[in-house]
């Protein structure tokens, strides 16, 4: 059972709740100021056209709705990275998935043109890096084992085993001030 699967049958347990599947870039199916809130967790880095998103969710907003961002950013410009560390974000990058971590600040130049303004916003790094440090155990087993890791890599989906190095570099990113993850709560105007 994927996601979806999962939240359709928790979906039964509550009456105002109906998860579907869709496009953060096109909500056309959902009609204008429909909803008081939308939440993002941990998928906003995955656009390349954020203001896209950012328009197709103020759309949908009520006034006065909220659009809660949960997700993760590169702390740093590229011009102020060395090369090491670009090296280190382009392959959690690439073991993610996600063709480029945005910078925090990109994403709030984004916002000052969406009609949106900002309610609230925190940086929790600090709170996910026991989690980090869990991900980075599991895969330094992959590391440490080679043999098992070869084993591994024929049986499972390579996206799999690509975050294996995401998981061992993302504590490191995080508390070396490269990475972060910030909760951001937005207000339509």
């Amino acid at each position: 059972m994927g996601q979806l699967g999962l939240a359709l049958k928790k979906a039964k347990q509550v009456k105002n709740y109906f998860p579907s599947l869709g496009n953060y870039h096109d909500l056309d199916a959902f009609e204008k100021n429909s909803f008081d809130l939308v939440f993002v967790v941990e998928a906003l880095c995955y656009s390349a056209k954020k203001e896209v998103v950012l328009s197709e969710v103020c759309r949908v907003l009520r006034p006065e709705g909220r659009f809660i961002i949960f997700d993760g950013y590169r702390a740093k410009d590229v011009s102020q990275l060395e090369d090491d560390e670009e090296l280190a974000l382009r392959l959690t990058e690439k073991g993610m998935a996600v063709d480029f971590f945005a910078t925090y600040e990109s994403l709030m130049a984004k916002i000052t043109g969406a009609n949106f303004s900002i309610k609230f916003e925190e940086d929790v790094s600090r709170f996910v890096i026991p989690t980090m440090l869990r991900f980075e155990r599991i895969a330094s087993l992959f590391f440490r084992y080679p043999f098992l890791a070869k084993i591994l890599t024929h049986f499972l989906p390579k996206e799999f085993t690509y975050n294996a190095i995401s998981g061992y570099l993302m504590p490191t990113l995080i508390r070396e001030g490269l990475a972060k993850y910030m909760i951001t709560v937005l207000q339509k105007d």
